[in-house]
């Protein structure tokens, strides 16, 4: 986090003001990408395999029939992470990349991230079905998306 912030700030004197700045975070990143846009917002953000939080995607990793055997106990430093709470408030515009075949960090988990957001509004889902966890960018959907989500950056309104 405190790196991300540190590159942050650098962008921010490297590009100017003139220069949207877009965090994009994917898979555990998207953890310290919404942090970070909490404590310093960006222009947008971008969260390719979202996750809920750490101990969720932990906890989706065992299979069902290891649950009454194995559990998953992250440190407290970890935990603290929430995407569902540092988006909540957060008034820029949000692209989310989903996998429909992502059992990493499942669709589900980006529908709840959007639930929880007090502007749903600023938010924009794209799904790509056949996409599992990984290069969901790549997808012909999220492609598109990513092209009509940067125009709209470079020409800011509302969310």
């Amino acid at each position: 986090a405190t790196d991300a912030l540190a590159a942050a700030k650098l962008a921010r004197q490297l590009g100017g003001e003139e220069q949207p700045l877009v965090y994009w975070g994917y898979s555990m990143g998207t953890l310290i990408s919404s942090h970070l846009a909490r404590i310093d917002p960006p222009d947008a953000l971008i969260l390719e395999g979202t996750l809920t939080t750490a101990q969720d995607w932990a906890d989706n990793q065992v299979p069902w029939f290891a649950k009454p055997f194995v559990g998953v106990d992250l440190a407290a430093t970890v935990r603290a992470f929430d995407n569902r709470e540092a988006l909540q408030g957060l008034r820029r515009p949000v692209l989310l990349l989903s996998g429909g075949k992502d059992d990493v960090t499942p669709p589900r988990f980006t529908k709840d991230v959007v639930a929880h957001m007090s502007q749903p509004q600023c938010a924009t889902v794209v799904e790509s079905p056949m996409a599992g966890h990984g290069g969901i960018h790549r997808q012909p959907q999220a492609r598109e998306a990513l092209r009509r989500f940067f125009e709209r950056v470079t020409h800011p309104g509302t969310c």
